[in-house]
């Protein structure tokens, strides 16, 4: 799909606890060694996405599976329907940080294998035709469940983030679109973010800039599924006098990132490489609960 770039995230601060979780189904835990009390909080927040007002998303449920145990248990959401146990939000009313509140409630310590969670529905409104909310198409069961594994400490708090890649997330199927569960577990302690401020460059009327960042110290390439591939993409905002972006979620360790003016032309399905250019790549150090500031004036894409 071109045009659409962004990234979400579920954030989620956990705290070890024996008691079990509110809500009814899912079955309970078995076989458990660990005790403790604690609270389980969650919320949402998103990045920008690039040809598009609104992405609504209404999450019905929550289930979280521990390692040791062979069932998953099923929380309960703490949303602004309490009936009926959901949460409707639109995920581009919430940027750089900010969130909303999706769960709270205790859990039992240990590792965790995933999160996964029901959506109802979810849709798109595009800029160009702001009286339709377009049907975004689900996966199997409406279900979306997380990559990568946790561990809530005993009598202790795990701060977990559930990092949702809309770039990647949401794609275009032939007439329809459809949202992928790209979404990657991240603690809020051991993960950085990367602010910055471009200067001398602007990108043409009718483009659309955006900042790419890779893992290491690569060749920027776009977003195809193959080769290299971006850890995130997100839109330049239109600031005065110079344009900003903001990355979060960023493991510690040494990334590229690089500007095109190109945005609209890379579609995540296909090999863009040729008409998406790439303004001079830097490379930066992210440390773990740190905001890296950098100032960001690049040469001319080859």
């Amino acid at each position: 799909m071109q045009g659409i770039f962004g990234k979400t995230a579920l954030v989620i601060a956990m705290a070890g606890a024996l008691a079990a979780c509110g809500g009814g189904g899912g079955g309970g835990d078995v076989g458990s060694s660990y005790a403790g009390t604690g609270e389980l909080n969650v919320s949402i927040t998103d990045a920008p996405v690039d040809g598009a007002t609104a992405v609504w998303v209404t999450i019905t449920g929550m289930h979280i599976k521990r390692t040791e145990s062979s069932n998953e248990r099923r929380v309960t959401l703490n949303g602004n329907d309490t009936v009926q146990n959901e949460i409707q939000v639109n995920l581009l009313d919430l940027t750089s940080g900010a969130s909303a509140a999706l769960f709270a409630n205790s859990v039992t310590s240990g590792e965790y294998q995933w999160i996964r969670f029901e959506v109802e529905d979810a849709c798109i409104v595009f800029a160009n035709n702001p009286g339709t909310c377009v049907a975004l198409r689900l996966p199997a069961q409406n279900e979306l469940k997380t990559a990568g594994s946790f561990t809530v400490p005993s009598n202790g708090v795990a701060n977990i983030t559930v990092d949702w890649d809309l770039r990647k997330g949401i794609v275009q199927q032939g007439s329809n679109y459809a949202l992928k569960p790209v979404l990657h577990l991240r603690e809020n302690d051991q993960v950085g973010s990367l602010s910055g401020s471009i200067q001398g460059v602007d990108c043409a009327e009718g483009e659309v800039g955006a900042v790419y960042i890779y893992s290491g110290s690569v060749t920027p390439d776009d977003i195809d599924g193959t080769g290299i591939e971006p850890f995130a993409s997100v839109r330049v905002v239109d600031d005065t006098p110079d344009d900003t972006f903001f990355i979060g979620m960023l493991d510690p360790g040494t990334y590229t990132y690089a500007l095109t003016c190109d945005a609209l032309a890379d579609n995540p399905e296909t090999d863009n490489n040729a008409t998406v250019a790439f303004y001079s790549a830097e490379t930066v150090d992210i440390t773990a609960g740190q905001q890296t500031a950098v100032i960001y004036a690049p040469s001319l894409p080859n």
